[in-house]
Order: structure tokens, then sequence, then C-alpha cells
């Protein structure tokens, strides 16, 4: 058997040539989603942007977005005084997960339930984390600071292969379980797996 992070999960070339050394059970831990979101524009086949991301900036407890706006990804932050300044046509700088400058461009402001939310927009590829600082500039002015709170762990992520076997442990819900077997169906011959679950009974009673 043998226990594998992340990045070997998510490179193809990795978890090949573990195959290739003969490896034919591999053990995902599920323990420690990093909590992070990526946010993608949709781009041409040569990399140009065709329509950038939209993302529902708001503070946390206002609500969901109106049923109009059709974000791909939703944020929440906090910060009483950046978020009472931060307005349509603003830009937020921020370093993403990876150390990259990015930027989110304020379109549009929406009232909620329970106060206000912003429509952004990005055209390049954000990895963005909980405590991630938001800086908005303004003139002759101390930038006003925000954080990103409250994203969800990463889902995890299976490339089965041709492995013989997958363990995949200290599933917390029965959506793990689901996308274990979704992966699994992708395969063109049968994958025996075997889950190490957290309150296994309570989780299979349900599938």
């Amino acid at each position: 058997m043998v226990t594998v992070v992340q990045d070997v999960v998510d490179n193809d070339f990795h978890v090949a040539s573990l195959i290739e050394a003969g490896a034919t059970i591999f053990r995902i831990n599920c323990a420690r989603g990093p909590c992070v979101v990526k946010i993608s524009p949709v781009k041409n086949v040569v990399g140009g942007v065709i329509c950038p991301a939209k993302v529902w900036l708001s503070p946390q407890g206002t609500g969901l977005p109106p049923p109009h706006v059709s974000p791909d990804v939703i944020l929440h932050m906090n910060g009483q005084e950046f978020q009472s300044k931060l307005e349509v046509d603003d830009s937020v700088r921020f370093c993403d997960a990876h150390g990259k400058l990015r930027a989110l461009g304020i379109l549009s402001k929406y009232p909620t339930s329970s106060g206000v939310g912003f429509i952004a927009e990005c055209r390049k590829t954000e990895f963005v984390e909980s405590g991630t600082v938001l800086r908005m500039k303004e003139k002759g002015r101390k930038s006003s600071v925000g954080f990103v709170i409250d994203v969800p762990p990463a889902e995890q992520f299976l490339n089965t292969l041709t492995a013989d076997m997958v363990a995949i442990s200290f599933v917390r819900d029965v959506h793990n379980i689901v996308v274990l077997l979704e992966e699994l169906a992708k395969t063109s011959s049968g994958v025996p797996s075997r889950a190490e679950i957290t309150n296994a009974a309570k989780v299979l009673v349900h599938l």
C-alpha cells in the first residue's frame, strides 16, 4: 500500500510512475483537505479569456446572491471598514495561495435579505484560501483591508488509472463516498475499494 499526498493525486505522471514501479494499492487521506477554492475564467485554445469568472463577494451572513445572479464562486469576507468602503469599479487586490498577485474587479452591488453583496470578475486563474488578505487601494489614504473567511475544504479528486485497489480514509460524509464512486465508475474495469470511514454505519446506511 502506498499513501499519497494531494500533490501526487493531482499529477498523472507521478501516479503513473508509482504504478510502473509496482504500486497496486493507493491510500488517499482526506483528513486535511486545504481550505482553498480555484477561480478560473473560460479560455480559448490559445489561452485567451473568453469569459471572466464571476465571484459573489459578501460579508458572512448576508444571504445568497439574487436569483438572477449566477456566480461561479461564492466568497465571504470580514473587515467592517473594508466592506463599508467597497463600491462598483473598485479593484480588490491580493496574493493568492500560490503567491501570485491577483485582483477582483467589482462589477455590481446588490441588496440582500440582510445586507449587500458584490459581483466581481477575475480574468486570471486564482487560488483563494481562508485568511487571504484583501486590499482596496484609496488615493491619498492607507489601503483598507479585509479577509476571506470560511472557504470550505477543497474536494479531493481521485486518479484511479490502472490501480488494483483504492483506499480512502477519514471520509466525512456521504458526498465523499459519492465522489469516490463517480471516479471509480470512470475506469474501464471494476476497481475494489476499501474505505476507512468515521461513523461508518451512519454513512453507509444512506448509500
